[in-house]
């Protein structure tokens, strides 16, 4: 399935509906606040959320570091400042 990006739009962070499909790759890098998601899924990110997905939203909250944050991974997960 393909992969795109969506914007953190609101509401729970672990829940599907709180992202939209984004048009444009997010300029947000790292920050406390979860920014965007590159997820597999159509107008809404497949649900539900896998489980890779929320460990690194976690590590984000916790580091405000854009995640996975090792040496030659794809960043799925983007922060925004606070």
């Amino acid at each position: 399935m393909a992969r795109f990006w969506y914007a953190y739009i609101g509401g729970d962070i672990f829940s599907p509906t709180s992202y939209a499909l984004a048009i444009i790759k997010p300029s947000c890098i790292s920050g406390c606040k979860i920014c965007a998601i590159y997820s597999p899924g159509a107008f809404n990110p497949t649900a539900p959320l896998s489980s890779r997905l929320r460990s690194y939203m976690v590590r984000l909250l916790m580091s405000s570091i854009a995640q996975p944050d090792d040496p030659g991974f794809k960043i799925y997960l983007y922060g925004k400042n606070c």
